[in-house]
This record gives structure tokens, C-alpha cells and sequence, in this order.
């Protein structure tokens, strides 16, 4: 008797722990496994509150040729939710392999503020633009924008952005001037909501 092995396999993923809950906010991590005769796949993961899923998102990075980590960041989620998620990656005519079904549920608090610290810009021997990225303006609008900034970690000096109340996501930046040349600078964002607090992130 014989018999012959195939000559190609499918791609294997395994779908693990979300991270990162909040009350509208999560972060999901999935974890590629071993990638087989494929030579890329796509990668993408499928949530919803039952496990008929219902919404289907491309990951972080979509498309990969090696084996390694693929992420998801979702937003303007169901506060006091379960969700169910699983993680998939399709290889053509190789065929598309799943994870195993994982669950995470969402904060019941009320949500704070949540921001991006971007690069300077128009960094010049006595000026510079300090930039950040409102990117949840949390349940009490609105909230106040600024930086801190300074010769070290311990900054020193806080300054509003040029808008200083938000009522919606987006960019800010203020304009520095009166610098030291030849100077390192570190800064930071913020943004607070004066009901609960504030929130930062480099």
C-alpha cells in the first residue's frame, strides 16, 4: 500500500487575549503561528457580541510573509459589553485557518480622555511646534489640552495648546518660542477632563 503526503498546507493562527479594555476602547493582539506553503497571507479578525461575529476588520499589518504578531485597535465599542473575536489568516489557494473563539468585556466606567504625543515640527535655534492627537475626548466635554515641556523628564514648564478646549478628536499643537539653541527638549501631551481627571500617552 501507499500513500503520499500533500504538497502544500494550509496556514495555522492562534487568536489570543485582548489587552488594553477601557469603556469604548480596546486593543486586540493575535499571535501568527506557523505560515506553511503560503508565501503571504492576509490577516484579519472578525468581532462582534455573539459569535456570529458580524463586523470583519483588517489587522496591523494586513498582509504578512512571515510568521509574527498582528494587532487590531478598536473604538466606539459598547460600554459594559461582552464581545466575541477570533482571528483568521488567509492563504489563497492554500487555503484560510482560524483561531480559537476569545471573549473580552468592556469597561462599565465612565471614560476618560485618551491622547497621542506627535513629533515636533519647525524645530528651529530659538522655536519649535509641539504637536498632539486627541483621540477619545472621554464622557465629560469638553477637555483641556497642553504640553509640558523642559531640559529633562521632570519638564517644568506647561503651556495650553493653541486651542485649549476640545469638544471632538483631532490634532493640536502650540508654538514655542524664547528656546536655547543647541538644547534638548522633552515634552509631553495632555488632556484633562476636569470631572474624572486626565489622561496622557506618550
Amino acid at each position: 500500500m501507499t500513500f503520499t503526503t500533500p504538497s502544500t498546507s494550509t496556514p495555522q493562527v492562534n487568536t489570543t487575549t485582548a489587552s488594553g479594555i477601557s469603556t469604548h476602547r480596546r486593543y486586540s493582539r493575535r499571535v501568527f503561528d506557523i505560515f506553511r506553503s503560503a508565501t503571504s497571507v492576509n490577516v484579519y479578525i472578525e468581532y462582534g457580541t455573539t459569535t456570529s461575529y458580524g463586523t470583519t476588520t483588517a489587522a496591523t499589518p494586513a498582509t504578512m510573509t512571515a510568521t509574527g504578531t498582528f494587532t487590531l485597535t478598536l473604538s466606539g465599542l459598547q460600554a459594559n459589553t461582552t464581545y466575541h473575536f477570533i482571528a483568521y489568516a488567509d492563504g489563497g489557494t492554500f487555503g484560510t485557518a482560524t483561531g480559537n473563539d476569545m471573549t473580552f468585556t468592556t469597561s462599565n466606567n465612565t471614560s476618560i480622555p485618551e491622547v497621542n504625543t506627535n513629533a515636533a515640527q519647525s524645530v528651529s535655534y530659538y522655536s519649535a511646534t509641539l504637536e498632539g492627537n486627541l483621540i477619545q475626548v472621554g464622557s465629560n466635554s469638553p477637555v483641556s489640552v497642553y504640553f509640558n515641556y523642559g531640559t529633562t523628564t521632570n519638564y517644568g514648564t506647561t503651556i495650553a495648546a493653541s486651542t485649549p478646549s476640545m469638544t471632538a478628536t483631532g490634532a493640536f499643537s502650540v508654538n514655542l518660542t524664547g528656546l536655547q539653541p543647541n538644547t534638548t527638549y522633552h515634552f509631553i501631551a495632555y488632556a484633562q477632563d476636569h470631572a474624572i481627571c486626565c489622561c496622557l500617552r506618550h
